[in-house]
C-alpha cells in the first residue's frame, strides 16, 4: 500500500550514510530481501544514463546486477547508498554456499511507455493489433 511505503521511506534517516532519501525501489528491495531471510541477494539496475555514453535513447537491455550481503541491504539506505556510488559490495569475506537463500529482484516499471501501433505502416500495424 502507498500509505505503507510513504511511511516506510519517511522513517529512515539515512544522513550518517550520505544519502538524502530512499525511493519505493530502495523500500522494497530491502524489505524484500530481508523477509525472504536471504543470505545473498541480487538486485538488477538499469545502467542507462549511468555509463558514459549510454542513455535511455539505446535499444536492448544494458543492465548491471549487485550482490548484498546481510549487512548491504539491512536498510533502505544501504540500498540507494550503493545505486549512488553504483557499485554493491562492500568487499566482505561473506560466502554463500549450497542449501543458502538467495534473492533476487528486479523492476522495469521506470521504462513503461504506451505503445502506439499506428506508427507502423500498413501490414505491420494489421499484424500487431490483429
Amino acid at each position: 500500500k502507498a500509505s505503507w511505503l510513504n511511511e516506510q521511506k519517511g522513517s529512515f534517516s539515512c544522513a550518517d550514510k550520505d544519502v538524502r532519501g530512499v525511493s519505493t525501489n530502495d523500500v522494497l528491495t530491502s524489505w524484500f530481501m530481508k523477509t525472504s531471510r536471504a543470505s545473498a541477494g541480487l538486485m538488477t539496475v538499469n545502467a542507462r544514463n549511468r555509463v558514459t555514453g549510454l542513455t535511455s535513447a539505446h535499444a536492448g537491455n544494458y543492465q548491471v546486477t549487485f550482490l548484498y550481503y546481510p549487512e548491504e541491504f539491512a536498510e533502505p539506505c544501504d540500498i540507494r547508498k550503493s545505486v549512488d556510488r553504483f557499485s554493491a559490495s562492500n568487499g566482505n569475506d561473506i560466502k554463500t554456499g549450497r542449501g543458502e537463500r538467495v534473492a533476487f529482484i528486479s523492476s522495469w516499471t521506470q521504462f513503461y511507455k504506451d505503445f502506439d501501433a499506428t506508427v507502423f505502416t500498413t501490414g505491420y500495424s494489421d499484424w500487431l493489433i490483429g
